[in-house]
């Protein structure tokens, strides 16, 4: 609802736009990017859309500082699919596994060509794990996605922007 496009002619573009943002400790979005954009016109839409809600949301305890990644589908004829409907179920523990573009090391080799180290956190030596818990859609894309137990800062953002990528 909050989308608007600067024109009322047909959209020439049409795809998916991903947008990584955190919530902060009083519950608020922060840190506003988009990972995966249409073009520059959406892309600041869809920016000035989840800006817009930082002042209307606010987050409860269980879902603060964390980073999550929020995926739009953009049709043509401006239509905005947000999230899943009632007839897609997500599944767990699905019959058959999403299977990355050229299987296990194909994704691992993705990773490590992706891989852009925080200049921060190189001079500060900051290593270790980070969870990044993410749902891939029918079509094959990531479409939502957050960090489950991680306070890695500037890492954490690479994560996500890595896992946002994923082809």
């Amino acid at each position: 609802k909050l989308l608007n496009y600067p024109s009322d002619e047909p959209l020439l573009y049409e795809g998916r736009i991903v947008i990584r943002f955190s919530v902060y400790g009083l519950g608020r979005i922060s840190h506003v990017h988009v990972v995966k954009g249409l073009c520059p016109e959406i892309d600041k839409a869809a920016r000035k859309a989840m800006m817009s809600l930082r002042n209307q949301l606010q987050f409860s305890k269980e879902y603060r500082d964390k980073v999550y990644i929020q995926s739009f589908y953009i049709s043509k004829d401006g239509s905005v699919k947000t999230h899943l409907s009632e007839d897609e179920i997500v599944y767990a523990n699905p019959d058959k596994a999403a299977v990355p573009q050229g299987g296990e090391q194909g994704l691992l080799q993705f990773l490590a060509d992706e891989l852009q180290y925080p200049k921060d956190a190189m001079q500060e030596r900051l290593q270790g794990k980070i969870m990044v818990q993410f749902t891939v859609d029918e079509e094959g894309y990531i479409a939502t996605g957050y960090l489950n137990a991680s306070d890695a800062g500037s890492l954490d953002f690479e994560a996500l922007r890595m896992v946002g990528n994923i082809p």
